[in-house]
């Protein structure tokens, strides 16, 4: 049995754009529910960026035709990791005058790197072959 059938319909790429857009899309979804509007623009091309950002280390999992499940696992952990840190900062200041995380700020846009880097080291052995 080919171990991409583990994936749904056999499409790696699904499941990163899958991951992106339902990270993202709680994420906002949270920042539109616990305020009285939107907290931050909520433009399309905003989110769709953001989709990308997250969706680009699963794409290079992808890309990179890694199978084992263990690389996958841990760029999702980081990446809920991060983006849940993320709403939770923007959620618990957003009342305050509490000006702009730039450090978290910086973390989200290097993000994708870092997962990406993280994310191979855990799928080394799978690389070798």
């Amino acid at each position: 049995m080919e171990p991409w059938t583990r994936f749904p319909n056999g499409t790696p790429y699904l499941v990163a754009f899958c991951i992106a857009a339902v990270t993202v899309l709680t994420v906002n979804g949270s920042f539109r529910m616990t305020s009285d509007g939107p907290i931050r623009g909520f433009e399309w091309i905003v989110v769709a960026v953001e989709m990308l950002l997250v969706a680009v280390p699963f794409l290079l999992l992808a890309f990179l035709k890694v199978r084992g499940r263990t690389p996958w696992l841990v760029g999702m952990g980081l990446t809920f990791g991060l983006w849940g840190y993320f709403a939770y900062e923007v959620l618990v200041h957003h009342d305050e005058n509490y000006g702009v995380d730039m450090g978290l700020g910086l973390v989200m846009l290097a993000s994708p790197i870092i997962i990406s880097a993280i994310c191979l080291i855990a799928g080394r052995r799978e690389l070798r072959r």
